[in-house]
């Protein structure tokens, strides 16, 4: 038996409706945000400095590691995916995710 053969064909229902959708809402931020991010980013660290010379290089470090991981999460986001929605589940883009499986709105 070929292998093609054998695959049943999903059955997907009828379609309900679709939507184009972002990762996340892409937000313009402005030169003001920039400012007042890096305000508060180093004069945090600095703060942290000063209060404990001796132990707050820690919380400076943490304070740039976590504007780090900020800018690294929020590099994408402006990728639309196609959702569509039948009666047995839910494609969102490439995915499949069964009505079954689905416990809440996200």
């Amino acid at each position: 038996m070929n292998k093609e053969q054998s695959v049943q064909p999903l059955d997907l229902g009828k379609p309900v409706f679709e939507w184009e959708a972002f990762d996340h809402h892409p937000y313009k931020r402005g030169w003001l945000w920039y400012v007042l991010f890096c305000g508060v980013l180093f004069g945090g660290s600095f703060w942290a400095v000063w209060d404990d010379p001796q132990w707050g290089w820690l919380v400076a470090v943490t304070f740039f590691v976590a504007a780090a991981v900020y800018f690294w999460s929020h590099r994408n986001g402006n990728e639309s995916h196609n959702v569509r929605v039948f009666e047995r589940g839910v494609f969102v883009g490439d995915k499949f995710v069964p009505r079954e499986k689905i416990k809440g709105f996200w």
